[in-house]
């Protein structure tokens, strides 16, 4: 997922090399869901490219900027390019309908974050996000851009958290047959994703107080959509109910519950993987429970 060196010139400065995480919208997460946002889905949230970041925090200020000539290596798998961990725009697999084949270069991104009130009993800030980038065909051998502009709040107030994100993404593929698609992938698969719309995500989170059992609960809602520019491409949606259990004997290990209901969601129901995220797919709501346990060294 990341392999990096870094070096901190100062308390607040610090820079780093190698695979590491994308300076974009909320970090690391845009929200507490294990399953994470459409977000994730996209390759807007979570990703890990290959390159250099600049990082400088405050305690009520930060910002990071950075160059990434490509994204993190293709590894081991079955899929010609979509063995990886986040999403990243790949060469599509034969499965794929309308599939193209695209790599994402020279990636300028950056974020910046301002805390108007930071305390024990409550917070607030907001941000800003930039993505900038080439994206290289290589039945063309021509090269598109995308663009991507983000805002951002996150705070808490006593126990209750929120976290709420906006995207705009707009990419100009230069595909042999159709450039309002293009193909990404991660974990060993592909599928299609709009080439332009607008991305949401809001989150509210409770801490509960006191622990239940042996285990301090947090539970959260969620919801995250892509709203798509072409007028005969789908929406999708995904709301997400869960909690969070962490062990407090060792916060170490967590464990997560959560039920997703989406449309148009490749992540959410059979028949929306390969265009879910582009034309869309049955257009009706689905479910999947999701129960995982982790033990995070």
């Amino acid at each position: 997922m990341w392999a990096y060196v870094g070096y901190k010139f100062t308390p607040e400065d610090s820079i780093t090399a190698g695979i590491n995480q994308a300076p974009f919208g909320l970090t690391p997460y845009f929200g507490t869901s294990f399953l994470e946002t459409l977000g994730f889905t996209m390759g807007l949230e979570e990703v890990y490219n290959l390159g250099v970041k600049f990082s400088h925090v405050e305690p009520d200020f930060n910002y990071q900027v950075g160059f990434y000539p490509g994204s993190a290596p293709n590894a081991f798998g079955l899929s010609p390019d979509s063995a990886r961990y986040s999403t990243a725009i790949v060469r599509a697999d034969p499965y794929v309908t309308f599939g193209t084949n695209n790599a994402e270069q020279n990636m300028f991104i950056g974020r910046a974050e301002y805390f108007v009130v930071k305390n024990d009993d409550v917070s607030l800030a907001f941000g800003a996000s930039i993505w900038h980038s080439d994206i290289y065909n290589f039945d063309t051998r021509q090269t598109g851009t995308k663009q991507l502009e983000g805002l951002h709040a996150l705070g808490t107030y006593g126990p209750w958290g929120f976290k709420a994100i906006y995207v705009r993404q707009d990419i100009d593929p230069r595909n042999p047959f159709r450039n309002d698609l293009v193909t990404v992938g991660g974990f060993d698969f592909s599928y299609n994703l709009a080439a332009r719309g607008n991305f949401v995500s809001a989150e509210v989170t409770y801490k509960v107080p006191d622990p239940i059992g042996p285990f301090t609960v947090v539970p959260f809602a969620g919801f995250s959509a892509f709203y798509k520019d072409k007028a005969n491409f789908r929406a999708s949606e995904r709301f997400t109910l869960g909690g969070a259990w962490t062990l407090t004997a060792d916060p170490n290990l967590i464990i997560y519950t959560e039920a997703a209901i989406g449309r148009n969601d490749p992540y959410v129901g059979v028949g929306e993987f390969n265009n879910g995220l582009a034309q869309g797919g049955e257009n009706r709501f689905k479910s999947r429970f999701i129960m995982n346990i982790g033990y995070y060294f």
